[in-house]
């Protein structure tokens, strides 16, 4: 019969029970059975689970990346929207009767400058030193030169809904992208979790196999110097 130092034997079995219950555990998920004395070695498992947590890592920086250019094409079609529809105000009032040829011709030059604007906006809406929307100048949208009549509102108008379509299309890709990095982000942390459970595991296994190899050849002593129960049964918990 073995008894620890102040007679606790009731902990011993506990502790006994407790590596039973774990070799048990193990044998369920196909892994091979620990006998008393022997060791797991967990640093295959860990290696995998480690590696990828490096690719989930990897994959979002992508998913960032990607968010930001989009967000970035966004705002500047934002501008370039905002740019277009001061230009149809401007459109309207100046279809409206009684406006002066003074007023007609103020209209003109600010139309002007909104066109100047657009083209900025388009030639400088970056990323990584990349042209986001050179595609979306002035005169790809087609109000480069705009009549104050009808014409010019028209010609406004389908420019709105061009940039309108185009806007919704990023919103949906950054929805899209955002949803996969929540996916993505919550996968790496069960990966980073169960890492960190196997290796736990594999020491509290070990540590269990060192203590019950031995009490079995009466040298409890030591161990119990060395090792508080409690702490044994919390790591295992």
């Amino acid at each position: 019969m073995i008894i620890t130092p102040g007679g606790n034997r009731s902990g011993v079995i506990g502790l006994l029970n407790v590596n039973s219950k774990y070799k048990a555990l193990q044998k369920s998920t196909d892994d091979k059975a620990v006998d008393a004395g022997s060791t797991i070695d967990t640093s295959a498992v860990t290696d995998r689970l480690g590696k990828l947590a490096e690719s989930f890592t990897a994959r979002i920086g992508q998913l960032q990346e990607s968010i930001s250019r989009n967000q970035s094409s966004a705002s500047g079609l934002s501008d370039i929207s905002e740019s277009l529809g001061q230009a149809r105000e401007l459109l309207v009032e100046a279809g409206t009767e009684n406006v002066s040829q003074e007023r007609l011709q103020e209209i003109g030059q600010e139309i002007s400058g909104l066109v100047d604007q657009i083209n900025a906006t388009a030639e400088n809406t970056l990323f990584e030193g990349v042209s986001l929307l050179d595609k979306f100048n002035s005169a790809d949208l087609g109000v480069a030169e705009l009549s104050l009549d009808h014409k010019g509102l028209a010609a406004v108008d389908k420019a709105i809904d061009e940039v309108t379509q185009a806007s919704s299309g990023i919103q949906e890709n950054i929805d899209g992208l955002a949803e996969q990095l929540q996916r993505v982000e919550v996968s790496q942390e069960n990966v980073v979790s169960a890492e960190s459970r196997i290796r736990d595991s594999g020491f509290a296994s070990n540590l269990l196999s060192l203590t019950t190899e031995q009490l079995s050849s009466g040298n409890s002593n030591s161990i119990f110097d060395q090792l508080k129960m409690e702490n044994v049964m919390k790591l295992l918990s």
